[in-house]
């Protein structure tokens, strides 16, 4: 059984006698890593991945079989086509630290992006300051630096 019929199996089998009966070579060519992988590219198991990729490093490829089987829907075996990256926009710059900082990457920030942007568009001078872009940005977009209260130790001098 190859890796494809193994993703398969996790979407059409009704019970789990498939994973009893894949040999250890098999199980030796594909790494739970990849798996999960190919299931990100499903943009409905949002609330699934998450829970497996906590096990993707520290299962062996059966065990994790099992618990991928029980999480995921039972229906037919969707179409995904790999993800593309995001475009580049104007302010990529932003983008890339924010994901950075937050950790939110893939198809959960392509969900939430145009709500940032409407976010990011009216207050600007707060996204910049809070994420610590650099001065050759304000000085490129006209954001003037909102006037903020003094954090720490600073309250006192």
């Amino acid at each position: 059984m190859n890796l494809f019929e193994m993703i398969k199996a996790l979407y059409e089998e009704k019970d789990t006698k498939w994973i009893d009966q894949i040999t250890p070579e098999e199980l030796a060519t594909s790494h739970p890593v990849v798996i999960t992988k190919f299931l990100s590219m499903n943009k409905e198991l949002t609330w699934q991945l998450p829970i497996l990729n906590d096990y993707s490093i520290i299962l062996d490829t059966r065990n994790f079989l099992f618990i991928a089987w029980a999480l995921l829907p039972k229906c037919s075996a969707p179409y995904c086509p790999y993800i593309k990256p995001l475009e580049e926009g104007e302010f990529s710059f932003v983008w890339d630290k924010f994901k950075h900082y937050t950790e939110v990457k893939g198809n959960d920030f392509k969900a939430i992006r145009k709500r940032l942007e409407l976010d990011f568009k009216s207050n600007m001078a707060d996204w910049f300051s809070s994420l610590g872009i650099e001065q050759k940005y304000w000085k490129k977009y006209n954001v003037v630096a909102t006037e903020t209260k003094p954090v720490g130790l600073g309250v006192w001098f």
